[in-house]
């Protein structure tokens, strides 16, 4: 018979944990301190695995079954859904690795290398450091174009309209990096590049 709220919470702990099971190998498993764990069996090449769902009441009983039919949809693709959900958590740690302040240290060393002048290299080193702090933790990735435009307004409101285009095109360089190294699809700069007013020109008599 399949679960309902009111039968998991009537579940109560037992000297030994044990399973209430729901159906296509959804199950809680019941421990003796209370809790209770949602857990689901499935095969795959013929050997059975076990993941996890969460906790109830954490994760409710229309989640734990949303969950399931996840696996099941990847099981008919013929995924294995406990190795799909490590790769999953590798990427995503990964992702969260790699920040903006990570990538821009190494477009730094790279300047460095290529042995720019000392007055562009404490510029760029200025921006990033600086000017870019709002974005240092940010996962590189998911930097929005509307992020950078509000960063080189703010520039550019205190006055700073050159100092403005040239953050950007040193973002631009950041981001080109991440792009060659696999791990950004795109520069949000390009979308601003017109954005930004032109610079005072200041004509000398």
């Amino acid at each position: 018979m399949a679960l309902t709220d009111l039968k998991i919470r009537k579940a109560k702990p037992k000297g030994k944990q044990y399973k209430v099971y729901d159906a296509q190998g959804l199950f809680v498993l019941v421990k003796p301190n209370g809790s209770k764990l949602w857990r689901q069996k499935y095969k795959h090449l013929g050997k059975e695995r076990l993941v996890t769902h969460g906790s109830y009441p954490d994760v409710s009983l229309r989640e734990a079954r949303a969950r399931r039919d996840v696996i099941s949809a990847q099981l008919v693709s013929g995924v294995d859904p406990a190795v799909q959900k490590r790769l999953d958590q590798i990427e995503a740690e990964t992702q969260a690795r790699t920040t903006f302040l990570l990538v821009a240290e190494e477009f730094i060393q790279q300047a460095y290398d290529r042995e720019l002048a000392a007055a562009t290299m404490r510029k760029k080193v200025w921006h990033i450091h600086t000017l870019a702090e709002a974005l240092h933790h940010r996962p590189i990735n998911e930097i929005t174009s509307a992020e950078i435009l509000h960063l080189l307004k703010k520039v550019e409101h205190s006055g700073r309209r050159e100092t403005a285009k040239k953050l950007r095109g040193t973002l631009s360089g950041v981001f080109r990096l991440a792009i060659v190294t696999l791990r950004a699809e795109n520069d949000p700069t390009l979308a601003v590049r017109g954005a930004l007013l032109p610079v005072k020109v200041v004509e000398c008599h």
